[in-house]
């Protein structure tokens, strides 16, 4: 009975955030899961460097499906110079769907801290089922994040739809709600309860998108389905992430378009 009276309060809470209007946001904000090593592929995280000072920024940092068990020298020079030219830096950490155990995740975020510049930590394996456990494990992992400092982002991502709770209560600052293929994007249908909120708190992130000419249809699309939080990639297979899209240039200066109002 208490965690349902406590779960009512957050969703009327909920109900203020979703009526507030954030007129400073751009349209869209790119996210990008940049799992490769700057050591081997320096020239990627250049590329977002050099991006950051282009278009707003989140880079998912991602050394060992976590922080690794020690600090790498060509991260922290990376995640530097992305944070120096306006971007910002985010831990990979899984939670495997709930199932992980809480000491592992907190420890796993902890070493980020220690060791990166980091704005903030990307929860992925999200459970997004309507388990009243579910929902304490994540606001756990939240509250301890911002326990540390209220600043950091605390991006959630379920890959798919949800449940508001996990917005409302809060569990995260904002929710990945599509994760698969362009294929998949076309018939896939947001949750209605999205279009109660800014697009600020909702990510989609489309991978085998091989045809360059439909970067503008799919971030237009994006955008009709509120999603502020975008990223594009022709890239596949089992880590459609290991590298940027060959058609980066394009997909940056299309998101730069649509942000300063001219379309694209």
């Amino acid at each position: 009975m208490q965690t349902a009276s406590r779960l009512m309060a957050a969703m009327m809470m909920g109900g203020l955030l979703a009526s507030q209007a954030v007129f400073a946001q751009p349209l869209l904000e790119v996210l990008v899961p940049a799992y490769f090593d700057p050591s081997s592929n320096p020239a990627g995280w250049n590329t977002l460097t050099t991006t950051a000072q282009k278009i707003p920024l989140s880079v998912i940092m991602n050394p060992a499906s976590g922080p690794g068990s020690a600090q790498d020298a060509s991260y922290v020079t990376a995640v530097q110079n992305i944070r120096l030219a306006g971007g910002h830096v985010l831990g990979y950490v899984a939670t495997g769907y709930g199932t992980r155990p809480m000491a592992d995740v907190i420890n796993d975020i902890n070493l980020y801290i220690a060791w990166y510049p980091v704005d903030g930590i990307f929860i992925d394996e999200m459970s997004s089922d309507a388990n009243t456990s579910h929902y304490s494990y994540y606001q756990s992992i939240y509250n301890q994040i911002k326990t540390i400092s209220y600043s950091y982002r605390v991006i959630g991502n379920p890959g798919t739809n949800t449940q508001e709770a996990y917005l409302m209560l809060p569990t995260a600052d904002a929710l990945v709600v599509f994760e698969s293929t362009a294929k998949n994007y076309g018939k896939y249908v947001p949750g209605a309860w999205i279009f109660n909120y800014s697009r600020q708190y909702f990510g989609n992130l489309i991978y085998s998108m091989s045809d360059s000419s439909q970067i503008s249809s799919y971030l237009n699309l994006a955008l009709n389905r509120n999603a502020g939080l975008v990223y594009l990639t022709n890239d596949g297979g089992r880590n459609p992430w290991n590298t940027l899209p060959g058609y980066w240039d394009a997909e940056v200066n299309c998101i730069a378009q649509i942000n300063q109002g001219s379309g694209c």
